[in-house]
C-alpha cells in the first residue's frame, strides 16, 4: 500500500501528463472538497495566471451556499468557469473548447468518456477522503463554509435542511446577469 506522499506523487504526474503538449486544462468541479484540491494543483501545475477552465456542474441538490463558494472560486483565482446543468451543457463546452482530457475529482458514474466524448481522469480515485481533507489544510486551499474538515466527517458537505433549488435557480440567474458566469 502506498503512501501519502506517493500518492500524491502519482497524482502531480497524472495531473501533469494529461496537461502535455499545451493542452488547455479543463476541469469538471461539482462543489466538493476534492474539486478544489484538484483545481489548486491544475493550476500550480501550468501556473497561477495561465487560464483553467472549469465546468461548474452541481447535483441538483447542491447548497446556495457552493453557489456561492463557486463563484468565490470564479474570482479569487480567475477561473474561466461555465456553470451546467446538464450532462448535454458540459458536452457542449467541451465540444466548443475542442477539450481531449476532462480532469474530475469526483467517483460519479455519470462522469465518463462516453458522456462527455472526450477522456476523464480522477488522479484522486485511489485516495481516501481523509486524505484528501489533508491536502486541502496543507494546501491551504479556500475551503467552502459547508466542508467540514476538523470533525472528519465522511464526505465533502454537511446537509443543509434549508436547501431549495429554486434559491439555486435565482442565484444563477443573478450570477448571470452580473455578467459573473
Amino acid at each position: 500500500m502506498k503512501n501519502l506522499s506517493e500518492k500524491k506523487a502519482e497524482a502531480l504526474k497524472a495531473i501533469a501528463g494529461g496537461l502535455g503538449d499545451g493542452a488547455y486544462p479543463l476541469v469538471i468541479f461539482r462543489g466538493g472538497l476534492a474539486g478544489v484540491v484538484l483545481l489548486h494543483l491544475v493550476r500550480k501545475i501550468v501556473g497561477v495566471e495561465a487560464p483553467v477552465h472549469v465546468i461548474f456542474f452541481p447535483r441538483p441538490d447542491t447548497p446556495a451556499q457552493v453557489f456561492n463558494f463557486a463563484d468565490k472560486l470564479r474570482r479569487i483565482w480567475g477561473l474561466d468557469m461555465s456553470v451546467c446543468r446538464r450532462a448535454k451543457e458540459v458536452v457542449g463546452v467541451v465540444k466548443r473548447l475542442q477539450c481531449k482530457l476532462l480532469f474530475s475529482a469526483e467517483a460519479d458514474k455519470n462522469l465518463d468518456e462516453k458522456t462527455f466524448g472526450c477522456d476523464s481522469l480522477n488522479p484522486f480515485s485511489a485516495f481516501s477522503y481523509e486524505e484528501i481533507k489533508d491536502m486541502a489544510i496543507e494546501y491551504r486551499v479556500p475551503m467552502c463554509s459547508l466542508y467540514d474538515v476538523s470533525l472528519g466527517i465522511k464526505g465533502s458537505t454537511k446537509p443543509d435542511p434549508d436547501n431549495d433549488a429554486t434559491k439555486n435557480e435565482a442565484i444563477v440567474r443573478t450570477l448571470k446577469a452580473l455578467g459573473y458566469m
